[in-house]
């Protein structure tokens, strides 16, 4: 059967639509989550308390207080909770049915060990690193961001439904970190010259020419050559 990801021989489509569709999406949920949760999580966000405080005045045309931004923020960042779910469902379950091209996995024969000494070769050295699809930092990331994104998906329906508040604020606010920290690595990383041509293909057609996971995803050009 042919490999859907080669499309002809000096193709291959790294993303796929869906991957690109969430990946998009992904990004406009992450920056309204953070404007709208900072002042739910901290008075140091006062700013945009007030802010919201502001708005809400507007649409209502009453006199509103500080509180009332707060709650109006929270009714926004709930609302947008709802919008991700009917954006990551769908997402999931095609992901799924074709769970054995993740990707996301340790190569055949390999482990985590080597895959970050594949990772200082290529970061630390500046050589080329013997990579699959995924080096072993953007594995992690993937796997970091399924667990963040999942704890913080459990922590917000039990904060909803006011079931052991205060455990779940603890696991919403540890898995927001986890998950900020690791996106700052990852849009580091991804900047980076050597992966300037797979952070285009994300944000275009998906696409990248053979050549170019040849040299830098060996592992990877060897299975589509198989």
């Amino acid at each position: 059967m042919k490999n859907k990801e080669l499309l002809d021989e000096h193709t291959v489509l790294a993303f796929n639509s869906w991957q690109r569709w969430f990946h998009i999406h992904l990004i406009h949920f992450v920056v309204l989550f953070i404007l709208t949760g900072l002042p739910i999580l901290s008075s140091s966000f006062s700013f945009l308390g007030e802010f919201y405080q502001s708005v809400y005045g507007l649409l209502t045309g009453k006199e509103t207080t500080y509180s009332d931004g707060i709650v109006f923020a929270q009714m926004l960042h709930r609302g947008i909770s709802f919008l991700f779910m009917a954006t990551i469902v769908p997402f999931v379950i095609v992901m799924l049915k074709d769970i054995k091209n993740w990707h996301v996995f340790p190569e055949k024969d390999g482990s985590i060990a080597e895959g970050i000494k594949q990772l200082n070769v290529a970061y630390i050295d500046g050589k080329h690193g013997k990579f699959g699809k995924f080096n072993m930092g953007q594995k992690l990331m993937a796997w970091t961001m399924i667990a963040a994104v999942s704890a913080l998906v459990i922590s917000g329906v039990m904060l909803m439904g006011n079931f052991l508040v205060e455990w779940a604020r603890l696991l919403h606010v540890v898995a927001f970190a986890g998950m900020i920290v690791a996106l700052v690595f990852h849009i580091h990383f991804a900047t980076l010259p050597v992966n300037r041509k797979a952070f285009w293909a994300m944000f275009r057609d998906g696409k990248l020419p053979m050549e170019e996971v040849k040299k830098h995803h060996p592992l990877w050009y060897e299975k589509l050559k198989k």
